[in-house]
């Protein structure tokens, strides 16, 4: 069930694309999240992760995250993460500790 939004924000400096993430970023969607980012983010020197509007967020999808932040470090490239939830979203990826590995994104 497609309840998510991915859009690349074209930049002007072509190296750096800005990925835009909405809605249900759950196990449910996480293949077709999958196959979008990983088809294209080798075309970037530089990632900007916008997370805004979300409805539904779990592990599945912060594993992407994490995965493809310690794929473009170990190519010497970079990822700019920016995250904005709802309390109650916010306050369960605390309470799971899925939180640590946001921040070390955002680092």
């Amino acid at each position: 069930m497609k309840n998510y939004k991915f859009e690349i924000i074209p930049e002007k400096d072509k190296s750096i694309g800005t990925f835009l993430f909405q809605g249900d970023l759950n196990i449910e969607n996480i293949n077709e999240i999958y196959e979008k980012t990983t088809r294209n983010y080798t075309e970037f020197n530089t990632i900007n992760i916008k997370v805004e509007n979300v409805s539904d967020i779990d592990l599945t999808f912060i594993q992407l995250i994490y995965s493809l932040y310690k794929s473009l470090k170990t190519q010497k490239k970079y990822l700019n993460f920016r995250i904005n939830l709802p309390d109650n979203l916010h306050e369960l990826l605390a309470n799971t500790g899925f939180n640590k590995y946001v921040e070390e994104i955002k680092k």
